[in-house]
């Protein structure tokens, strides 16, 4: 349980610091692993998820209007893949029109 919290607070705050310069990005929230990020519509989600996909990253999405990005990566997931996640996440958000 030490090293879930560990990883998914080394997560979280890299996915923040990914997305801290996208003003369609409205919060980061999470415990452990189980990470969402909270966007301002639901076609902003869909494309960050399909982007993603692109990019061998599979996430889901949450929320009444899908506009919540449910990143739950597998417990083995360590600190080594951090960076995959949020280059992918980062590419995708730069890929964005607008």
């Amino acid at each position: 349980l030490d090293r879930v919290a560990r990883v998914g607070d080394g997560l979280a705050e890299a996915i923040r610091s990914v997305t801290k310069p996208y003003s369609a990005v409205l919060d980061v929230r999470g415990v452990g692993l189980a990470i969402g990020v909270e966007l301002a519509d639901g076609a902003t989600a869909r494309a960050i998820k399909e982007g993603l996909r692109q990019r061998a990253v599979l996430i889901g999405t949450a929320g009444r209007d899908g506009s919540v990005l449910k990143i739950r990566p597998p417990l083995a997931f360590t600190e080594a893949e951090i960076p995959v996640l949020t280059d992918a996440l980062g590419t995708t958000l730069e890929s964005l029109p607008g």
